[in-house]
Formats: structure tokens, C-alpha cells, sequence
């Protein structure tokens, strides 16, 4: 079930209800139901170029690894990066400087036209609150509000948060730039050949319906991400996270990321990850 709502006049703008996301997620392959989750990890990272993916268990020490596929090669993380985005936003709201239902402005020329782009949606000067404006970023990618955040809070505090929230290398990570500061630098490379930007949950929205997800576990988290190629249907960067949790205290993640040398198509092969995805998760009901 999907409500849009516009931030103007606080009505309800558009209504969708359907069994899941663009009719995936609810895929799942015989095949696949009888595999160890090392065989899982080992298929994911034959299935799609360059890729990596990290089982882990989560506890109050931290995240242990469970299993893996090439988890500590550097992968490019995509929007996966707006969770110390929201890590910031949250440390600022609980010491006070920063609160949920302060009025944030989106003006005409800080709109995206990467991503999902919900704020570019509407004409003339935008205001939302702090707390909407986040549950854009997270729920469909909305870069717009991503880089409002980002500039409220400050790149200073957003690095430093993702400095100290346990980052083994956050050298590698920071400084953090904002959507439209890697848009500019991107486009002076490559604009000559940009065919269109579609929003990263165009093609991949079904991940927080995997096969009896819903069922397994009583908390789902999901962010993803990625990066288009310059042909449309096409990528070159793809993040999925989730993190899971049940009544009794156990929870789990999953990091899963793959940076192909070229732009490629994700249709071969998006039915095929999201089975080794489903099964993954059922594996980890049982432990």
C-alpha cells in the first residue's frame, strides 16, 4: 500500500494498493529452498558482476559475521550512505539542536532529478517538517530532501557521525558529499552521454516483500540503492540493507552491494537475487 501525500495542503495526493512492489519481491525458486546460506552467498556473487554480500548477527557488541561473499571488498554504497544521514539527524534531535516538527524550505532550485525526486514533484517553494522530510529519504530515496537534511545539519556533524558509528575505515567513507555534489561531479564526465535517471526504487522496490518476509520477522528495515547507467535500464552501482528483528531479541543484517565494470541491465538476473535473498532470511529464523 503505497499514500502520497502533498506536503502544501496536507492531503492525500495519489492511493496505490497491490499484493507487493511493481508485482516483485514474492519470488522465490525451488531450487533455492534446499541451500546453506555460504551456498546462497556463493550463488549471489555468481549471479551479478563485482558483488559482495555480508549475513551478520546483530548484538549489543556489534555485528558478528555469519557468513559472507567478498564482504571486505570496497563497494560503492549508493544511497545506503543516508542511514549516517539519518544516524546525524537523530543524535541532533536527541540533544535538542534539532526538532522533528521544525519547518524545513525546499526552494524551486534545490530540487534532484536523480533519485526519486518526491519534492520535485511539486511547484514553487515547498514546506515540510524535519521528521516528513526524512521519511522521504528513507522510504522512496528522495534526494531532494536527502541534500535539505544534509545542509541543515551541517557536512561537519554528518562526517563526524559517520566517524565515530563504527566505521572499521572512515577515512574511506568521509567526507560525505551531498546528492546534488556527486550529481555535479558525475555530470562533468559523463552528460554528454546520460540518457535518462530512473529512481533506484524503479527496478528494485520489492526487496522489503521478499518471499514471507513479512511473515518470519516482527521489524523490517530496508534501505537500497544505486547508481543508473547512461542507458535507460541500466546500472552501475546497486546496494540492498536490511536489518531484522524478532520479539525475542534476535536480530539480524544483510549488506548486500555489486559495482559491474560496465553498465549492465538488472533483468536477467533480479528474480534470480531476490530468491537467494528470500532464502537467506528464512535461513536465519532458525538460528
Amino acid at each position: 500500500m503505497l499514500i502520497n501525500t502533498d506536503p502544501n495542503t496536507g492531503q492525500i495526493s495519489n492511493f496505490q494498493a497491490s499484493p507487493s512492489r511493481l508485482g516483485l519481491g514474492t519470488w522465490q525458486y525451488a531450487k533455492d529452498t534446499a541451500l546453506s546460506i555460504d551456498q546462497a552467498d556463493v550463488m549471489f556473487g555468481d549471479a551479478v558482476p563485482n558483488a559482495s554480500i555480508l549475513v551478520a548477527d546483530v548484538t549489543s557488541n556489534g555485528c558478528l559475521p555469519i557468513a559472507g561473499h567478498q564482504q571486505t571488498v570496497r563497494r560503492g554504497i549508493a544511497s545506503l550512505y543516508k542511514t549516517w544521514i539519518l544516524g546525524a539527524l537523530a543524535t541532533a534531535v536527541e540533544s535538542g539542536e534539532i526538532l522533528l516538527d521544525q519547518i524545513v524550505t525546499f526552494a524551486p532550485g534545490e530540487y534532484i532529478t536523480a533519485g526519486a525526486n518526491t519534492t520535485g514533484q511539486f511547484e514553487g517553494v515547498v514546506e515540510m517538517t524535519v521528521q516528513d522530510a526524512a521519511n522521504l529519504m528513507m522510504n522512496v530515496i528522495d534526494n531532494g530532501a536527502t541534500d535539505v537534511l544534509h545542509e541543515l545539519l551541517g557536512a561537519a556533524a554528518v562526517n563526524d557521525f559517520a566517524r565515530s558509528s563504527g566505521h572499521t575505515n572512515p577515512d574511506t567513507l568521509t567526507p560525505l558529499l551531498t546528492v546534488s555534489q556527486f550529481a555535479h561531479l558525475f555530470g562533468t564526465v559523463s552528460s554528454a552521454q546520460v540518457d535518462i535517471f530512473t529512481g533506484d526504487d524503479e527496478a528494485f522496490g520489492g526487496e522489503v516483500f521478499l518471499f514471507g518476509l513479512r511473515h518470519q520477522w516482527d521489524r523490517i528495515w530496508y534501505k537500497g540503492g544505486g547508481h543508473p547507467g547512461f542507458a535507460t535500464g541500466t546500472f552501475l552501482v546497486r546496494s540492498d540493507g536490511w536489518l531484522v528483528e524478532n520479539n525475542d531479541g534476535r536480530a539480524f543484517a544483510v549488506i548486500a552491494m555489486y559495482n559491474p565494470d560496465e553498465e549492465i541491465s538488472d533483468n536477467p538476473f533480479v528474480f534470480d537475487i531476490q530468491s537467494l535473498y528470500a532464502r537467506i532470511h528464512q535461513l536465519l529464523t532458525t538460528r
